[in-house]
């Protein structure tokens, strides 16, 4: 199964598949944010079978990628 590598600030984090990884202004996610535009439980990612993904928990500001909501 394919590992995901995730570059924050400079510091890298490898994903493995078989968990979800959630993201946040939550001190306990699994990648926390100081960061307004986060909500608190943001979302997750995770592996599905065949690529990883990005869900968004219902956040008030959304998700982009590439500049696309």
């Amino acid at each position: 199964m394919p590992q995901l590598v995730i570059e924050i600030n400079g510091q890298q984090r490898t994903l493995e598949p078989g968990r979800s990884y959630t993201i946040g202004r939550n001190p306990q996610s699994d990648f926390s944010f100081e960061d307004a535009r986060v909500s608190w439980q943001h979302g997750t990612i995770s592996f599905n079978g065949s690529g990883w993904q990005l869900d968004d928990h219902g956040s008030t500001n959304g998700t982009y990628v590439a500049g696309a909501r």
